[in-house]
């Protein structure tokens, strides 16, 4: 990674992420959540076997066939957990975390934790 230009390090100690390295990852990320919210559409797939099939396509997708997936999907800007994609990480700057609430105020809940599309 360090000789593709991903990763930087510090004398050997401290690993970062180089911009590219910080863009790939932010790619992996969308193509993910795109072919979730791509497969989540179709209401005889469970959650967990959507997101089995977004891990399994998420780093052999194109990035044409990502944008075209995008474009197909009005370009989302959340995960169907309601997570934003990222690039739209302003969309939940202003919400309110559920336990900062008080007993008996009406929310509307925005996202849930991933880990719960992982049990069907």
């Amino acid at each position: 990674m360090e000789r593709d230009g991903w990763v930087a390090t510090d004398q050997g100690k401290d690993i970062r992420l180089t911009d590219k390295g910080c863009e790939g990852a932010r790619s992996v990320i969308r193509r993910h959540n795109a072919d979730r919210v791509d497969a989540g559409t179709y209401a005889e797939s469970p959650w967990s076997r959507v997101h089995a099939e977004a891990d399994q396509i998420e780093h052999t997708i194109s990035e044409e066939i990502e944008a075209r997936m995008r474009t197909n999907l009005d370009n989302p800007q959340l995960c169907p957990h309601g997570n934003p994609l990222p690039g739209y990480e302003h969309v939940a700057a202003g919400w309110i975390p559920l336990t900062s609430m008080l007993g008996g105020e009406k929310v509307i809940i925005r996202r849930i934790h991933e880990n719960s599309g992982g049990e069907p």
